[in-house]
């Protein structure tokens, strides 16, 4: 119980950070925003939530969850990583190592 508590405050936290960025961003209000950030977290969640079941949505013969599970493990977490350093090395070059190095 307390564990699904703690995944409701947090999923809570997620949706009011998004609502608050389509609200500035569109310029619509509160409600608005979380109504339309809310739906789209749900129609986003079905496909995967779906995809082992009698009801799964299949691309080219694979079930959603794996065409995404392939999207973002395989491809997007590694060109995050490899972006995220990029970003690093450029913007803190060597001075940030050099901090790290241990006398």
């Amino acid at each position: 119980m307390a564990l699904s508590a703690a995944a409701l405050t947090s999923a809570v936290s997620l949706l009011e950070t998004a609502r608050v960025g389509a609200s500035d961003f569109f310029k619509i209000s509160r409600a608005r925003a979380l109504l339309c950030v809310s739906l789209l977290v749900v129609v986003i969640g079905l496909a995967p939530a779906l995809s082992h079941t009698p009801l799964e949505w299949r691309v080219f013969d694979r079930p959603v969850l794996d065409w995404m599970d392939t999207l973002f493990g395989d491809w997007l977490l590694p060109l995050g990583v490899l972006i995220t350093v990029g970003v690093i090395g450029w913007v803190g070059g060597g001075a940030l190592l050099k901090s790290e190095e241990r006398p």
